[in-house]
């Protein structure tokens, strides 16, 4: 039976994508694979990805797969979530989507055109990943 866990980072809790510290990042890999768990699942913000709709930021995607290659060095799985509004009890979603207060992330067009461009790009990037085996569209929408 697979064990994994929600990967929460111990420094900068979800802040810590900001201004990535993959040396940490491989510590806390490394804790968890200490405890016989063989996934984690990754939560990168979702306006830190995709600050406006048309700009899906390429440093951010490089540290995804950053953080995904370094839990394969600790033989981890990863499966990411691609859209991440709601998240513990915060909200992150991109000023785009609630500039107008007229956006709804399930029907609004351009909300889900954006989303499309995102969640097509992260795959596209962590399709060669050995150890990343799934995407899910969110957490908690």
């Amino acid at each position: 039976m697979k064990i994994g866990v929600n990967y929460t980072p111990s420094q900068g809790w979800f802040h810590s994508w900001l201004d990535l510290d993959i040396d940490a990042t491989r510590r806390d890999f490394e804790g968890i694979a200490q405890l016989g768990l063989d996934h984690v699942r990754l939560f990168p913000l979702w306006p830190l990805l995709q600050p406006n709709r048309g700009l899906v930021r390429p440093r951010a995607l490089d540290d995804v797969v950053s953080v995904v290659r370094a839990a394969g060095e600790f033989d981890l799985e990863v499966t990411v979530d691609a859209l991440n509004g709601h998240l513990s009890s915060y909200d992150f979603l991109p000023s785009w989507v609630i500039t107008w207060h007229t956006s709804n992330l399930f029907t609004d067009p351009l909300v889900k055109a954006g989303q499309t461009d995102l969640i097509s790009q992260l795959a596209t990037r962590l399709r060669e990943e050995p150890n990343a085996t799934g995407m899910t569209v969110g957490n908690e929408f």
